[in-house]
């Protein structure tokens, strides 16, 4: 695959992109940015944070259905 080129552009980005925000990057790890929250207007803020509260709860039934 050439630079450039992504299967999925909602979760890759291209190899040149990620040396600009990590220069030591190497292909298949993982990237992470920050960000910063006033970035996001109200609405995005409650979305995230009710999409990690299901996760949460989600991740808290998981764990108990394991133990029984």
């Amino acid at each position: 695959m050439e630079d450039g080129e992504v299967e999925d552009p909602l979760t890759q980005v291209a190899y040149s992109e990620a040396i600009k925000l990590e220069p030591d990057y190497e292909v298949g790890e993982d990237l992470y940015e920050e960000i910063d929250l006033i970035d996001f207007g109200r609405r995005a803020i409650l979305a995230a944070k009710q999409t990690l509260a299901g996760r949460i709860s989600d991740l808290k039934k998981n764990v108990l259905a394991k133990k029984i």
